[in-house]
């Protein structure tokens, strides 16, 4: 089970991040003709979602937790989602190929701490390449909902660098299509189209993308500190 402080770091930092969720409507609108607008440009939405209930469900391949595998997790939630639902992410490796679809908003992957080594978190990991799957769909984590985040989680393509002749070599790590989306000290690995910042308004915050071509591609309206 999760230590309690812990769990109470968890729910500062996605305090945290669910306040630039609610900031990014604001500058995606911002302009000299509505400077004084008030706070009504905030997602009202979001807020209420925010102000109810947390369900958290852990993941952890020892079945020591909710569930063995993030699939599952992921399966269990209702379409139609209205609340925050976080998937605790126990340490290990997850070999598997995730798809979060629209129906499952406000998801929040929270991959376990290791102290205060920021850099040791769960990974997850496949090797589709678009060869077999089509470039936007090789993805190991695809996100089609909105209002997700990720936390302390290594996103890896693991299929190997493809050489200059070779053909559907794109390999994707993540895609994320959903809007206001945020990612804190995550890490994206691949080699060819390793990040798809497909579409929406996303915020990435302390996170390592390590690629060899169009390693972050995509028609996404984000910021990267």
């Amino acid at each position: 089970m999760v230590h309690v402080e812990t769990e109470a770091k968890l729910l500062a930092t996605l305090t945290l991040l669910l306040l630039f969720h609610l900031i990014i409507p604001i500058i995606s609108t911002f302009s000299e003709s509505n400077l004084h607008h008030d706070m009504t440009l905030l997602d009202e939405q979001l807020k209420a979602v925010e102000d109810g209930t947390i369900r958290v469900v852990r993941v952890r391949k020892d079945g020591t937790g909710d569930f063995k595998t993030i699939t599952d997790a992921v399966n269990s939630i209702p379409s139609g989602n209205m609340r925050r639902v976080v998937v605790w992410i126990g340490m290990g490796e997850y070999r598997e190929k995730i798809t979060v679809d629209m129906s499952k908003r406000f998801v929040t992957f929270y991959g376990e701490r290791n102290g205060n080594e920021n850099d040791i978190m769960p990974i997850i990991t496949y090797d589709a390449t678009a060869l077999h799957y089509g470039t936007l769909y090789s993805a190991t984590v695809a996100v089609d909902a909105d209002y997700f985040v990720a936390v302390n989680v290594a996103f890896v393509n693991s299929s190997p660098m493809p050489n200059e002749n070779s053909v559907g070599g794109q390999a994707l790590a993540m895609r994320i299509s959903g809007d206001k989306a945020a990612f804190y000290n995550c890490k994206f690995i691949g080699y060819q189209d390793t990040l798809c910042d497909d579409k929406g308004r996303h915020f990435f915050k302390d996170c390592y993308i390590q690629g060899t071509y169009d390693f972050i591609f995509g028609n996404g309206k984000s910021i990267y500190l």
